[in-house]
């Protein structure tokens, strides 16, 4: 029986295996292709299981490339714009606003001359130019702006920035432009005359019309200023600030705001109330007013606790000097 085992066993593994090949060439038999089907041979072949991936439609790609865009401009990011992948021409035109925008936000036309479209460049690089130009007061880089509207705009601006920063006509003399210069000049040479009530000093004018505008303003200028300064002479006889300031009112115009700001300075000493300064229409005079009168009240106050002695009237000397002084009287 034994005997019988030991042959046995072999015998059958050997069964097993042939029954299991045979098996196996039952399920996957080869494909039987006829000649002139190539399609039918690569389907044949082709892996089973494997779907061949789906082509995004167009309506979807559309979405992809918007979405991928609004992103990009969203964040400001110029690296998102490698996420529009359907359409190198969007892709292109989200770098080319995006750096557009970085070139006015930091002024850095280096961002202007990344850009493609050379309509869009030139105008990043007039408008870098003009911002510079503002930011640095300087006429010479409106020059460098090919739009001849933005550059004439930039240069009147510069030209208003010198004119108001200069505090001389020497100050002109460093703008390149002739143009821009002559209006600094100008600008300084009316705006000095008037205010000093200089007539001569409006001969400085490069042109007849400003010449005749700055001298016909500093005669009715000191017109004025007289005419108010006699009618506040006149009501000041015999007449109480308050009474003067009241007669102020019954004149017109630039007279009554002469009249009032001349008694200004008398009703805050008289009343020692230094807010009746700041209703003087004049800047300077206001700080003027302030400085005098606040001076004048101080010294009051001191010879009010000198003669007196009661040193409580030193608590209302303004001056920390003044009061200490008063103190140890």
């Amino acid at each position: 029986m034994k005997r019988v085992l030991a042959w046995l066993i072999p015998m059958l593994l050997v069964l097993l295996i042939l029954g299991g090949l045979l098996y196996l060439r039952g399920r996957a038999p080869e494909p039987q292709v006829s000649i002139g089907q190539p399609q039918a041979v690569e389907e044949a072949r082709r892996p089973r299981g494997f779907a061949k991936p789906k082509e995004p439609s167009e309506e979807d790609k559309a979405k992809t490339n918007s979405s991928a865009l609004a992103a990009a401009l969203d964040s400001g990011n110029i690296s998102d714009c490698e996420k529009i992948i359907y359409d190198d021409v969007l892709k292109q035109q989200c770098y080319d606003n995006l750096n557009y925008a970085s070139a006015l936000k930091s002024g850095d036309e280096e961002h202007c001359l990344q850009l493609i479209d050379e309509s869009l460049k030139s105008q990043c690089l007039n408008r870098s130019h003009y911002e510079s130009a503002i930011s640095l007061s300087d006429d010479r880089l409106c020059e460098k702006i090919s739009d001849e509207a933005l550059k004439n705009l930039c240069l009147d601006q510069v030209s208003a920035l010198l004119a108001d920063e200069a505090d001389s006509a020497d100050a002109c003399s460093g703008i390149s432009s002739d143009i821009v210069r002559t209006n600094c000049e100008d600008n300084f040479y009316m705006e000095d005359s008037v205010k000093n009530l200089d007539a001569d000093g409006c001969g400085n004018l490069s042109a007849d019309y400003l010449r005749e505008q700055c001298q016909t303003t500093v005669i009715q200028n000191l017109k004025v200023i007289e005419e108010s300064k006699k009618a506040a002479q006149e009501a000041q006889i015999s007449r109480t600030p308050q009474e003067v300031l009241a007669l102020c009112d019954s004149l017109s115009g630039l007279r009554s705001e002469s009249c009032k700001n001349s008694i200004y300075p008398e009703l805050a000493f008289d009343e020692k109330d230094l807010s009746y300064c700041d209703k003087i229409s004049d800047p300077i005079l206001i700080e003027e007013c302030k400085k005098e009168q606040g001076d004048r009240i101080d010294q009051y106050y001191m010879r009010q606790a000198s003669n007196s002695g009661d040193l409580s009237a030193c608590d209302s000397i303004q001056n920390a000097e003044l009061k200490a002084l008063c103190l140890s009287l």
